[in-house]
């Protein structure tokens, strides 16, 4: 069995510690495909969930993209929020405009490898039909205020 020494720098001590590691255990980052979503259908305004289901050893990196732009997991508000966990990642999008439906990446990365899964936002247009209905007959009435 091949073993290799690791050291890692504790910047608060200034202390280098050495790890032994048992080489047989480690293992490049890898994207289970079948385990994690491909395609999903959402309306404008209702949230869609992506899983991303990984492993590696040591544990990979791992994070989501659009349009090449890195998705960050601390924002409140956004379209999108990230989630990682015991080796699955999760992305929640919930569209407000066109654009955010499209493409979105899930990446995994360690010191032994990398892998990637493309999944698909579509928009389930179906389901915003009461809302155009709303909106022309909002508008349809509009037209025949007087104001005096």
């Amino acid at each position: 069995m091949v073993h290799y020494l690791e050291l890692s720098f504790d910047s608060s001590t200034d202390i280098y510690v050495a790890f032994l590691v048992s080489a047989s255990s480690q293992k490049a980052a890898r994207i289970d495909k079948t385990s994690s979503d491909r395609v999903k259908s959402t309306p404008l305004g209702k949230e869609a969930i992506f899983k991303c289901v990984y492993t590696g050893n040591p544990p990979p990196e791992v994070h989501w993209t659009k349009n090449k732009k890195k998705l960050g997991d601390n924002c409140k508000f956004c379209v999108q929020k990230v989630e990682n966990l015991n080796g699955v990642s999760v992305l929640r999008v919930t569209p407000y405009r066109d654009t955010d439906f499209g493409d979105y990446k899930c990446k995994a990365r360690n010191k032994l490898g990398f892998d990637h899964i493309t999944v698909k936002l579509l928009e389930d247009k179906s389901k915003s039909k009461f809302c155009e209905t709303v909106s022309i007959f909002c508008h349809a009435h509009i037209h025949h205020l007087h104001f005096r």
